[in-house]
Formats: structure tokens, sequence, C-alpha cells
């Protein structure tokens, strides 16, 4: 799901919950004001005429864990380069970057990690999801690319989860592009 929370009073935010295009939800939010956005599907959009915060909801139905949050980025700073400082807790327990490809075609994704040589994935098509694991101790580098690793400029959005593998240590984060940095 997504919560929607509103900045100023008098918002209207409209919501593409099943990412076809078409707005399906509008409503008006006052200041502090927010609302959730369930059965959300990949590439779903959010638009508002005043400052929102989005925030992606995620998490297995009836389970006591995995549940986890990430703040959304708006669309206008997305990247093409993103740095992860996080590993794994444990060694078994990995961080995965879920990176997405918002653009009109496919690309390639690189990730430059510690201890290891570079890993290119793809090609990711439009509109999908690539992950990639870290492991204990590694960060990583990853910016959208060609097939032999070289960088390009297109946009891609990157969230990670902690743990993706049990149930104690369970959280997630937002990476930010290299002009936050």
């Amino acid at each position: 799901g997504l919560t929607i929370m509103a900045c100023q009073n008098n918002t209207t935010v409209w919501i593409d919950a099943d990412a076809n295009g078409t707005y399906e939800t509008t409503l008006t939010l006052q200041e502090g004001g927010s609302y959730l956005a369930s059965s959300i599907r990949q590439g779903a959009r959010v638009l508002a005429d005043k400052p929102i915060q989005v925030t992606l909801l995620t998490g297995d139905i009836g389970s006591n864990y995995a549940s986890r949050d990430m703040n959304l980025l708006p669309v206008s700073v997305w990247g093409s380069s993103y740095w992860s400082p996080v590993g794994a807790r444990y060694s078994s327990n990995n961080t995965r970057l879920f990176i997405y490809n918002p653009g009109p075609a496919s690309i390639y994704v690189t990730a430059e990690r510690y201890g290891v040589a570079n890993t290119t994935v793809g090609p990711v098509a439009a509109g999908a999801t690539t992950t990639i694991d870290l492991i204990a101790g590694q960060g990583a580098h990853v910016y959208a690319s060609l097939a032999n690793s070289t960088p390009t400029d297109d946009k891609i959005s990157v969230v990670g989860t902690i743990d993706t593998t049990g149930t104690a240590y369970d959280w997630s984060f937002t990476l930010y592009p290299d002009d936050f940095l």
C-alpha cells in the first residue's frame, strides 16, 4: 500500500493504484491528513497539486513479521546512480536492493560491491524491477548501464530491504541518487 500525507490544507491528490495510466481516485487532504491506498501495483502513480509525502508499505498479509516502509522520492529527482552503505546483518540475512526501471526502454543495471566482481543484470524491461543482494560487510554503487557496464543517464529508482530470509531484523531504506550526496 501507499500512505499519502499532505503538507498543506486543501491538497488535491490523484492516485493511479493499478498503474494503468488512469487516475481512478481523487481526494482532498488537509494539512497532516493522510490516506491509505491499498492494492497498489508496480508503477502506481500519485500526483498532487501541493507538497505530499508518500510512503510505500510492504509486508506479508497476516504475518507477524516482514513489514517494511520506505519513503518514496518524487520522479523528478530520480537519478541514474545510487549508493547503498548497508549490507547484511548476519551472513545469512541478505540485504536486497530493488531497482525499478521507469523508462520507456529496457536497460541494464550494474552493481559495484565490496569484495566481489561487478555484476551487470538485464536487460530490465521498461516498468520492471530487478534485484541485487548484498551480503555482510558489503555496500554497493548501483547504476543504470549498458550491457558492458558503461554508465548511462537512464533514470532508475532504488529501495532496499534488510534480512530478506529471516524474521528478526526486518527493515528497509530508500536509496538516494548521487545528486543528493
